[in-house]
């Protein structure tokens, strides 16, 4: 699989028909917003956001990280790429 193009978002943000099949949307869990999630998955791409300690501020990087995986498991995003210490936060498929 391949990842979407750079030009990729803004098409999609402009609500744009795009075929991104067999590919992939990867980047930090807050540079995608909610409403996208379902623009990227119409355009039958993955939706992988990242949930990494180092992309959180130090003092309150497991809110914000719960924050954006609620947030974006709401929206239906096809998984996350997670440090093992947000692990309990992810809602277990079929739970």
């Amino acid at each position: 699989m391949l990842a979407v193009s750079r030009e990729d978002p803004a098409r999609i943000e402009a609500t744009e028909k795009v075929d991104l099949g067999s590919q992939f949307w990867f980047a930090a869990a807050g540079e995608i917003e909610t409403e996208h999630v379902g623009s990227y998955k119409d355009a039958r791409a993955l939706v992988l956001p990242a949930i990494n300690t180092f992309r959180y501020p130090s003092h309150a990087h497991r809110q914000i990280a719960e924050e954006d995986i609620v947030r974006l498991s709401r929206a239906g995003v096809h998984g996350f790429q997670i440090d093992s210490v947000f692990q309990d936060l992810v809602p277990q498929r079929g739970s």
